[in-house]
């Protein structure tokens, strides 16, 4: 979580290819929420590039700032309760077709 914090704290991401924020919260894609590096040399590049342009670097810190809030605690309740409906109305049906 704590890339998510940083992300709501408008902070882009740079995150290893390897890990759990490339495949959850990146969804193994840069497409404006942040970056991820697969070698020291490739993440200086990149951090290189924010900070030598401000337009990016806005535009990337309000993208993560909105990815951030879909990680939010209510958002998730809601996204596991509406699951735990959808699993328990096919068991209660699957129960009474008996």
């Amino acid at each position: 979580m704590s890339v998510v914090e940083t992300m709501a704290a408008e902070c882009v991401p740079l995150v290893p290819r390897d890990g759990g924020p490339w495949f959850d919260i990146l969804e193994e894609k840069e497409d404006g929420h942040g970056f991820s590096n697969e070698s020291i040399l490739k993440a200086a590049e990149k951090v290189r590039m924010l900070l030598e342009n401000d337009e990016l670097r806005t535009e990337l810190s309000a993208r993560a700032r909105r990815r951030a809030i879909g990680f939010d605690r209510s958002v998730l309740e809601s996204k596991i309760l509406s699951v735990a409906k959808q699993v328990y109305s096919k068991v209660s049906i699957n129960i009474f077709n008996l």
